[in-house]
């Protein structure tokens, strides 16, 4: 079966559907992750860009789908395993698959330069810049002096501004988390497994105590 193409939504959402339940929290580590009878939570780092908590985010899924208990990035950039480099692959492919990629190249052909094509997809698909010079020269269609080039100018509000119209939306900020997690924390409010703060504090101040519907306990029937 042929996999849709086009950039991924907001993260915590889709990677909930995979088991791996996310927020973002205000550390310095990148992020880390923890399986629990095939379920897994992950905490990512606020302080990153935008487009390295995508990244981040989707590297502990690939731990996640692994199946490793525990693992953390914390100085993960000092040294990286066969493990590690397999997950970054599969990063790479899940954030920006290969086929889109060189779809949008063909424009290079038609004229098109290959730094907007680049600037492009990093606003579409929400990936840092040098995320996707890095996937143009895995995929073999930028060659590592160009990508050199490129990385060292790293395109500001305007280029995408010129290039996409409007610059790309963030994802994963402080205190994020998928609709199945907050549906889950509203309901066992609702059921009175939950206090108010209790609520307010899983839901990472979404809302506040006096924003919370009424409980609306059902009594038992004789």
């Amino acid at each position: 079966m042929d996999a849709p193409s086009g950039p991924l939504g907001p993260l915590a959402d889709v990677l909930e559907r995979l088991g791996l339940y996310l927020t973002v929290v205000d550390e310095e580590a990148e992020g880390a992750s923890l399986l629990l009878d095939g379920y897994g939570v992950a905490v990512i780092s606020g302080k990153a860009d935008p487009g390295r908590r995508r990244w981040t985010a989707v590297h502990e899924l690939g731990h996640h789908l692994l199946q490793d208990e525990y693992h953390s990035d914390a100085g993960v950039a000092a040294g990286r395993d066969e493990r590690e480099q397999i997950i970054d692959q599969f990063t790479e492919e899940f954030l920006l698959p290969a086929d889109d990629l060189l779809r949008a190249w063909e424009s290079v052909d038609s004229g098109q330069s290959a730094r907007s094509v680049m600037v492009d997809l990093a606003a579409r698909f929400r990936l840092s810049w040098r995320a996707v010079v890095n996937r143009a020269v895995h995929l073999g269609v930028l060659d590592r002096g160009e990508a050199r080039r490129q990385k060292a100018d790293t395109p500001v509000r305007g280029d995408f501004l010129a290039v996409y119209g409007s610059t790309p939306a963030p994802d994963l900020e402080g205190g994020a988390t998928g609709a199945q997690w907050r549906r889950a924390v509203m309901s066992a409010w609702s059921e009175g497994a939950v206090t108010a703060p209790r609520a307010v504090e899983l839901l990472y101040g979404a809302i506040r105590e006096d924003e919370l519907p009424s409980r609306q306990l059902e009594e038992s029937l004789p």
